[in-house]
């Protein structure tokens, strides 16, 4: 259906629960897909949904210090290219082992 904020969201929270898993390169690629696909639709949210930008925060934090900064931020870069559709193919990827 195209819905990108929906999707956006669902993505933040895909790489918030990788983060927790210890899967940091997978967290940056799906944090940066969301947040490219949130500045495609031109917003930051919907006035019903209010995320926990702390969580997120944390997971930024613990993902960058443990992948070092220059890998993080590729890896997010990465994430924030990718188009819709591939945001939504690699989230749906059931193979992706715990980082180191």
């Amino acid at each position: 259906m195209g819905d990108l904020l929906n999707v956006a969201y669902i993505l933040e929270g895909l790489g918030v629960v990788a983060g927790l898993r210890d899967q940091a390169h997978r967290a940056a690629k799906l944090l940066g897909a969301s947040e490219g696909l949130i500045e495609a639709a031109g917003l930051r949210g919907h006035t019903y949904y209010l995320p926990d930008r702390a969580l997120y925060e944390r997971t930024m934090v613990a993902v960058r210090s443990q992948m070092g900064e220059e890998a993080f931020e590729a890896a997010r870069a990465d994430g924030r290219a990718m188009t819709f559709e591939q945001a939504v193919e690699y989230s749906l990827e059931s193979n992706a082992a715990p980082s180191t």
